[in-house]
C-alpha cells in the first residue's frame, strides 16, 4: 500500500470521560415509542456485498429484522433466503435527518454474540468532500465482534480510498466482562485534533493524529457526519447461534456551547530518534491556545502518564531509564479540548530485540505472524509507514488487523518490509515451512530466513480471491539446525495478508 500518512496513537487509562467540557444534549432517541422514528432513522435497503465482499447478509427494511420492543431498538439478524442472500439484519442511518461537526456521541447497547455477527455504530461523513471512501474518514464509535463478545474496539478510517486506507484505533477487552450479556454505555469524544473513546466512563483509546491525499490536517475530520446502526454477518458464521438481536437503549448526540479553539502543542526536546543518557532529562515543549485558557500540558511514557505542568514555561524532569520510549505531551484546555504531540527516542543502551511473550517459540510449531520480538523498528521489524493501519493486538507501527480465520494478521505488507521472530528449533532435521496468506491478486511474494539465510527462495502467491481467503504456501525439505534462532519473513513483493507460518517435521 502507498502511504504518507502518519498518525500518534496516545492510549491512556483515565476515569473521567469530561474532566473540563460541558457538553449541551442537542439530539437524542429514547425508543419510547411503538415504531421506529422514520423522521430520525432510514432503514437501508441493500445486500452485503455493497459495502464488503465478505458479507452475507441483506440489509432490509422489513419488521422482522428492526423493531422496537420494551423501549428499546432491536436489530435482529436472522438465517433466511431473501433475493440473492441467505441472511437478513438491518442498517439503519441518520443520512439527511442528523448529523452533527463535532461533539460526543453516546449510546446504551447490548451487542449480540455468535460466529460472524459483527455489531457497529459508527459516522460517515455527510458529503464526499475528501473522495470516496475513506478518503473522506469514518469514525467507529463502538465495533464488536460475536466471536470475541469480550472485546470492544473503536477507530478511525481515513487516508487513500478502498484497501488504500488507514485505519487507526483501539480496544477495550476487560477480565470477564462479556458485552452481549449486559448492557453498556459507548461514547466517543470527537473534537478539531482529537477523538476519545470510552466504556462506561473509562478511557480506553485516543487518536491525534490523521492525515488526507485531499487536505491538510485536520481534514478528513473537520466536516459533518451522520450516524450508522447496523449487524453484519460475515466469516464463519454458525447457523445454530441465529437468530441474534443487538439492543439499543438510547442514542444521544452533545456539543460544547460557543466556539471553543483546542490548543497546539509541539515537542522540542528530546528530538524524534535521538539517543539520550540515562538520568536526568528535561522535557520541553512549545505549547499554546489561541483561546488563551491552556489549564495544563500531561506527559506520558507509552500509556504511562509521568506528570503534569500547570505553567509556562512548560517542561518535565523524567529519571529515564534504559530502553525505547515513546514521549507523549498532551495540551488540554479548560474546556477539556485536547492536542498531542509525540516522539520515539532512545535511553542509554536502548532496547535489545526479544522475544514477544518472554521466551523462543518452539519449533516444530507455529508462529502467529503478529507475534514479532519487541524492539523498536530497525530491530525487530521493518515497517515502510509509520502509521498501524489494524490498530489490532499490539501497538507497533507494523499493521495487524483481526482475522476472519479467527486471531489477527498482517495486513498493508509492502515491499521491503520484514519481521523477525526469537525461535528454538527443537531437533536438527527437514522440516516443512508453510505460510498462510491470502491475497486478491498474482504476483506478491516472500521468503523465510534463518540466521540471515533464505531458506525458502520466493515463494509466489497466487491470487485466493480476497484478503481474507487464505491459502498455505509450503516450502518442503528445509534443513534447519538445532538451536535458538532468528527467523525473518521478507515481503519481496507487495499486495498480501499474512495469518502464520508453521514449521512442521517434514515426513
Amino acid at each position: 500500500m502507498f502511504k504518507i500518512f502518519s498518525f500518534i496513537l496516545l492510549f491512556a487509562m483515565i476515569f473521567a470521560p469530561s474532566l473540563y467540557a460541558e457538553y449541551k444534549l442537542i439530539w437524542s432517541d429514547e425508543f419510547d415509542q411503538t415504531e421506529m422514528d422514520s423522521d430520525i432513522w432510514k432503514a437501508e435497503t441493500n445486500p452485503g456485498v455493497v459495502y464488503n465482499a465478505g458479507q452475507k447478509q441483506f440489509y432490509t427494511d422489513r419488521q422482522s429484522n428492526r423493531f422496537i420492543k420494551d423501549g428499546k431498538l432491536v436489530i435482529r439478524a436472522q438465517k433466511e433466503h431473501y433475493i440473492i442472500n441467505e441472511y437478513t439484519s438491518a442498517r439503519l442511518n441518520t443520512y439527511g435527518k442528523f448529523g452533527l461537526r463535532y461533539g460526543k456521541i453516546q449510546a446504551r447497547i447490548k451487542t449480540a454474540s455468535g460466529n460472524g455477527l459483527r455489531c457497529k455504530l459508527f459516522m460517515l461523513p455527510e458529503k464526499l468532500e475528501y473522495g470516496a471512501w475513506a478518503r473522506s474518514g469514518q469514525i467507529d464509535i463502538m465495533e464488536t465482534q460475536g466471536a470475541n463478545p469480550d472485546r470492544v474496539k473503536g477507530g478511525i478510517f481515513y487516508g487513500g480510498q478502498g484497501h488504500y486506507n488507514n485505519y487507526s484505533g483501539g480496544e477495550f477487552a476487560p477480565e470477564r466482562v462479556d458485552f452481549s450479556k449486559n448492557y453498556h454505555i459507548y461514547t466517543v469524544e470527537w473534537q478539531p485534533y482529537e477523538i476519545r473513546w470510552f466504556i462506561d466512563d473509562e478511557l480506553y483509546a485516543m487518536q491525534n493524529r490523521w492525515s488526507s491525499f485531499s487536505a491538510d490536517y485536520p481534514a478528513p475530520f473537520d466536516k459533518r457526519f451522520y450516524l450508522v446502526l447496523n449487524v453484519a454477518v460475515d466469516g464463519d458464521t454458525d447457523n445454530r447461534e441465529l437468530p441474534a438481536e443487538m439492543t439499543v437503549d438510547w442514542v444521544r448526540a452533545y456539543q460544547i456551547e460557543g466556539d471553543n479553539q483546542p490548543p497546539r502543542i509541539k515537542i522540542t526536546s528530546p528530538t524524534s530518534d535521538s539517543t539520550v543518557p540515562t538520568g536526568d532529562l528535561k522535557i520541553t515543549v512549545e505549547a499554546s491556545d489561541a483561546d488563551k485558557n491552556l489549564k495544563k500540558v500531561e506527559f506520558y511514557n507509552h500509556n504511562t502518564l509521568l506528570g503534569v505542568a500547570t505553567n509556562a514555561p512548560y517542561h518535565f524532569t523524567w529519571n529515564v531509564p534504559d530502553g525505547c520510549h515513546t514521549l507523549t505531551a498532551r495540551a488540554v484546555d479548560s474546556a477539556g479540548f485536547g492536542c498531542s504531540d509525540s516522539i520515539e527516542f532512545v535511553a542509554g543502551i536502548g532496547c535489545p530485540p526479544a522475544p514477544y511473550h518472554g521466551g523462543p517459540i518452539d519449533l516444530p510449531g507455529r508462529v502467529e505472524a503478529e507475534d514479532f520480538d519487541t524492539s523498536p523498528k530497525e530491530k525487530a521489524y521493518w515497517d515502510t509507514d509509520e502509521s498501524n493501519n489494524g490498530g489490532a493486538y499490539r501497538k507497533t507501527g507494523v499493521d495487524i488487523q483481526d482475522c476472519l480465520e479467527g486471531g489477527y494478521n498482517l495486513g498493508w505488507l509492502e515491499t521491503g518490509e520484514w519481521l523477525e521472530y526469537t525461535v528454538n528449533v527443537k531437533k536438527t532435521g527437514d522440516y516443512d515451512i508453510v505460510c498462510r496468506v491470502g491475497s486478491p491478486w498474482d504476483g506478491a511474494k516472500l521468503h523465510v530466513e534463518f540466521n540471515g539465510e533464505d531458506k525458502t527462495g520466493s515463494l509466489e502467491i497466487v491470487n485466493t480471491g480476497d484478503w481474507q481467503n487464505y491459502t498455505n504456501l509450503i516450502k518442503r525439505n528445509v534443513y534447519l539446525q538445532a538451536g535458538v534462532q532468528k527467523m525473518k519473513v521478507v515481503i519481496e513483493n507487495s499486495g498480501f495478508n499474512l495469518n502464520y507460518i508453521e514449521v512442521n517435521t517434514s515426513k
